[in-house]
């Protein structure tokens, strides 16, 4: 009967090690649009929405779970900052191989210099199939010389997690051995 019980103990201890060593694959590493933006107003001092977008692309070398998608196509939808339309679900996507799209979560300031330049930042959500969901930080920078309603604008997102690394289920297997140990000296001392 003891034996039985070790034996029970034993096997919960391993399941328990095997279960722990799952891990969550987070997504890193940077990714840039560039494209052009149709605005709600002719000036980007008086800008507050960005209503359009047209030949998105996925510019220069992406890094981390982005690399290899330079060139992709990027489907954007309108969004505003003042005030702010946040949140708004599936922002962009885009396939390269998986799908990657983000939600934009929360705009946390914007930024005009003059008629010619805004910063846009805040947080968001990004998604890439297979991976699980990442906390991002993003800018959104829209430069018009022209002063016109379409402008050129690049969006960066770089990965803003700061996930702790799991341990792997080494502090679960210990445990088990432990008390798999303490069985054994309990059934050698009765």
């Amino acid at each position: 009967m003891k034996s039985n019980i070790l034996k029970y103990v034993a096997c919960a201890a391993v399941t328990l090690g095997l279960a722990a060593t799952v891990q969550a694959v987070q997504i890193t590493g940077t990714v840039r649009m560039s494209g052009d933006v149709t605005l709600d107003t002719t000036s980007l001092a008086t800008a507050n929405n960005a209503t359009a977008f047209a030949a998105v692309t996925v510019v220069g070398s992406p890094t981390g779970s982005f690399a290899g998608t330079g060139g992709a196509v990027v489907t954007w939808k309108p969004f505003g900052w003042n005030p702010s339309t946040a949140p708004v679900p599936t922002l962009w996507t885009y396939i390269s191989g998986l799908t990657y799209s983000f939600d934009l979560g929360t705009i946390t300031g914007f930024t005009r210099t003059d008629a010619t330049l805004l910063f846009v930042q805040g947080t968001g959500t990004v998604r890439i199939t297979g991976f699980d969901p990442t906390a991002a930080n993003w800018t959104f920078t829209i430069t018009d010389s022209s002063a016109g309603t379409a402008g050129d604008f690049v969006f960066g997102f770089a990965d803003s997690n700061t996930a702790v690394v799991p341990d792997g289920g080494a502090t679960v297997m210990l445990l088990g051995a432990a008390l798999s140990g303490l069985a054994l000296i309990r059934r050698k001392l009765a």
